[in-house]
C-alpha cells in the first residue's frame, strides 16, 4: 500500500487559497488519495463566502468513484451528509457557528471513509503511478494555473475587505462576486483541452473501480 494513515497523504504542492483550514486538512488528503487534484478547499465561514466546509476538485478529472463513495456514506445515516463531484461539501450550509462547528466535526470521519475506500484498495492492479500527467510546461497549462490563481486573487482580496467592513450588503456583494468569478473560471477551462489535466487511468480500470466500490459500500 503507498499510505497506510490518512496522514501519510501528502497536501498538495500548491495551495491556492491558502493557508489550509486545519479542519478541512484531512478532506483534502482523502480526496488527494484519490490522485484528483484540488484547486481549494475552506472549512466553511458564516462571515464571508461559503458557510460550509468544501474542497474543489479540478473539472476535468473523473470523480465517478468519488460520487459513488459520497452517495454510500450517506446512506449510513450519518448525521453530516455530503455531496460529490468536483464540489466536495456539505449538503446542508450553516446557519449559525453552532451548525458550522457540527459540520465541521463531521469532516474527520466522512475523510477516514474515503480513505478506506481509495482507488489502491478497493483494486490490487491500481497503480497511480500510471495516471498521465500534463505537460506543466505547456501554453495551455500555465493558462489553468493562471486561470485559478486569478480568481483566488481576487476572492482573497475580498475576503481582505470584508475583515474591514461585515456589512450585510457588503457580505452578499462578496458573495455574489465569488460565484460569478468562479463560474468565470470554469468557463474558461471547459475550453482548455483535456491534456492540461490528470487524465483516468483506463476505461477497464475505472470500471472496476466502481464495481468493488458498489460491492464493499
Amino acid at each position: 500500500m503507498l499510505y497506510s494513515h490518512l496522514s501519510d497523504v501528502p497536501l498538495p504542492a500548491i495551495i491556492y487559497n491558502g493557508p489550509l483550514d486545519s479542519h478541512i486538512v484531512p478532506l483534502v488528503r482523502a480526496v488527494s488519495a484519490f490522485d484528483l487534484t484540488t484547486t481549494g478547499s475552506c472549512a466553511g465561514h458564516l462571515d464571508r463566502f461559503f458557510p460550509y466546509p468544501w474542497v474543489q476538485i479540478v473539472a476535468y478529472e473523473n470523480v465517478e468513484l468519488l460520487e459513488v463513495l459520497v452517495k454510500a456514506y450517506n446512506k449510513r445515516g450519518n448525521e453530516v451528509t455530503w455531496q460529490g463531484g468536483s464540489l466536495v461539501r456539505t449538503m446542508h450550509e450553516a446557519r449559525n457557528l453552532s451548525e458550522l462547528a457540527r459540520l465541521q466535526e463531521g469532516i474527520e470521519d466522512f475523510s477516514e471513509f474515503l480513505f478506506e475506500h481509495r482507488p489502491e484498495v478497493l483494486d490490487s492492479e491500481y497503480n497511480a503511478s500510471s495516471i498521465k500527467m500534463p505537460d506543466i510546461e505547456s501554453v495551455e497549462y500555465k493558462r489553468l494555473m493562471g486561470l485559478i490563481e486569478n480568481t483566488f486573487d481576487e476572492l482573497n482580496r475580498l475576503s481582505e475587505q470584508l475583515k474591514t467592513n461585515s456589512s450585510d450588503s457588503l457580505q452578499e456583494i462578496a458573495y455574489q462576486t465569488a460565484i460569478k468569478k468562479l463560474i468565470e473560471m470554469y468557463k474558461e477551462m471547459d475550453k482548455l483541452p483535456g491534456e492540461c489535466y490528470r487524465l483516468p487511468v483506463t476505461k477497464d480500470l475505472r470500471k472496476r473501480l466502481l464495481q468493488k466500490a458498489t460491492e464493499v459500500v
